[in-house]
């Protein structure tokens, strides 16, 4: 190995961190000459600009750390890997078609364009960064990284809590209908990034140390209570309790300020499947979640939950005008939706409820990629989250990371934001290596 490729190689790596840990950046807007742009966008470029010189030291120099990108190239391109991830690979490329296609029929090309490349472009190119770069026993430090941005964001939201400090609407932060914010203009984007990351905090917390031959072994919690009665653990397994575990509660805790109903609904859909899945504690988990709904569904007290959950509320009523207007939208554009960027000026002649502001997007993960992609974008989202369902029953905290996108998707929009389609492919990513070099 030569030191000038193997400091090339550390420097990519440090970048890629520093990027998974600073997602929120896309914040910070400014413009290069005519072009608008975001810190984490620049963040994107230069690491991929070191990608790709690490491959062209890669191909100049033979060495084997080095060579691991081009072998992992190798490794999806090979017909084995191919007939694994083919859903995976076709989904990509049907991203890809339908991305450019909507660019083009968009009725604002500029605008269309920043989507497609913050988007498509840009995480997809990551993607590639990431599952080259990374390797299988790099996930805790991918997931150290993610709990970085999550400390100091749900910190954040807790103290707003307390002190309506940062909240940008009146109405949230009145302290009678507080939600907060956290970083972000709005209340559902703490949900929208911390719930996913929270079956990954919880896994942290209760691994099992390598053993003697280096392997890492994942224990449920009971298991874990158990051998901590037990045995002593090393130092390095108390911190890791005494970090991720409070992590996990405190982004809980964020998304309950937020009041983010569709992360809540999600997690609690992750529990029971996690649960249903795990022979031992399937008969009491199909218990409790019965005797809940029943709860919820009897109880007056609970009348409000309820009310929320069967979206009969307020919010409940204006998503289902909102998908009502888009229904109508697309038995006109059933093909090729309408175009990226399109939503907020072609939905104005379908409104029904005119007097409130028009949303950014239809508040459900079908309907936005429909309306902006077309039938080839349903087409790619429904292939990759079969890949990823398919592929993450191995890894049950990375099941259950996706079970909580698709839950909450129903009701929001859990991809088409600058830090939450990164985070996507991060965690497919890493579904991806955790999953193939298990093979």
């Amino acid at each position: 190995m030569t030191s000038d490729t193997s400091k090339l190689e550390r420097v990519l790596r440090g970048a890629l961190f520093i990027l998974i840990a600073a997602l929120p950046l896309y914040l910070v807007r400014f413009r290069i000459g005519p072009l608008p742009s975001t810190a984490l966008e620049v963040m994107v470029w230069v690491v991929f600009v070191l990608w790709l010189l690490v491959i062209l030291e890669s191909a100049k120099a033979d060495d084997r750390i080095h060579q691991f990108q081009l072998d992992s190239i190798a490794r999806y391109a090979r017909s084995r890997m191919t007939r694994i991830h083919w859903p995976l690979t076709l989904g990509i490329a049907l991203l890809l078609i339908a991305g450019t296609v909507s660019l083009f029929i968009a009725p604002d090309l500029r605008a269309a364009a920043g989507l497609w490349k913050a988007y498509i472009i840009e995480p997809l190119a990551l993607f590639v960064v990431f599952i080259t770069t990374f390797r299988k026993e790099d996930a805790p430090k991918i997931i150290f990284a993610l709990s970085l941005t999550a400390l100091v964001t749900s910190a954040f939201a807790i103290y707003q809590k307390f002190t309506g400090f940062g909240i940008p609407n009146p109405y949230w932060a009145a302290e009678e209908t507080r939600r907060v914010t956290s970083v972000w203009g709005f209340p559902n984007a703490v949900g929208l990034f911390l719930a996913p990351l929270v079956p990954l905090f919880l896994w942290m917390s209760f691994r099992a140390s390598p053993d003697k031959s280096g392997r890492v072994e994942e224990s449920n919690p009971v298991r874990f209570l158990h051998a901590l009665a037990r045995r002593s653990f090393g130092r390095n397994d108390i911190l890791k309790i005494c970090y991720y575990f409070p992590l996990a509660l405190l982004s809980l805790l964020a998304i309950v300020f937020a009041k983010s109903t569709g992360a809540l609904v999600g997690l609690a859909a992750a529990v029971i499947i996690a649960g249903v899945l795990y022979k031992k504690t399937r008969v009491i988990t199909v218990v409790l979640a019965a005797l809940g709904a029943i709860l919820v569904l009897t109880v007056p007290k609970l009348a409000p939950v309820k009310q929320e959950l069967l979206l009969q509320d307020y919010s409940g009523r204006l998503r289902r005008d909102m998908w009502a207007e888009s229904v109508e939208l697309l038995s006109e554009h059933p093909i090729l939706g309408t175009g990226l960027s399109s939503y907020k000026e072609i939905i104005r002649r379908y409104r029904i409820d005119k007097w409130i502001e028009i949303f950014e997007y239809p508040h459900n993960i079908i309907l936005n990629f429909w309306i902006e992609l077309g039938a080839l974008g349903v087409l790619a989202l429904i292939l990759i989250f079969y890949w990823l369902f398919k592929t993450a029953r191995a890894a049950p905290a990375l099941l259950a990371v996706f079970v909580i996108i698709l839950i909450h998707g129903l009701v929001d929009v859990p991809y088409f934001k600058n830090d939450l389609a990164i985070q996507f492919w991060l965690l497919a990513a890493l579904c991806y290596n955790i999953i193939t070099y298990e093979r």
